[in-house]
């Protein structure tokens, strides 16, 4: 539950599972995205996370990345699943189909990390 979380600080673990979406790309966006929580969002907001990659850590939230969504997911290109865990499934297969591309969208990161104060 969230109560079991770093409510100031959250840690954020972004797994990537996908074949379509590099280590490697994932890795730069995940450092861009801690860049710009911790010189734009945290002054702005006065709220910060820290996020790593491809470790799986305790108690840390987790934006999971994948290929392609399941069957019952079909036409999601990313979404926020919450049943007690916080979750974000990111299809990166369908997401290059959809826009060309496959980005990590950092208003995800920062949806993520304002939610935890509600």
């Amino acid at each position: 539950m969230l109560l079991n979380y770093d409510r100031n600080n959250p840690l954020i673990a972004v797994i990537n599972a996908s074949d379509v979406a590099t280590n490697r790309q994932v890795e730069r966006m995940v450092k861009a995205i801690q860049r710009q929580v911790t010189e734009h969002f945290r002054p702005a907001w006065g709220l910060q996370a820290r996020l790593v990659f491809n470790v799986d850590p305790p108690k840390a939230m987790k934006v999971l990345i994948k290929d392609r969504a399941t069957a019952e997911d079909e036409g999601y290109l990313g979404y926020h699943f919450v049943d007690g865990l916080p979750v974000t499934y990111v299809f990166a297969k369908d997401n290059i189909e959809s826009s060309g591309e496959f980005r990590l969208r950092s208003h995800m990161r920062f949806s993520r990390c304002s939610r935890i104060r509600v």
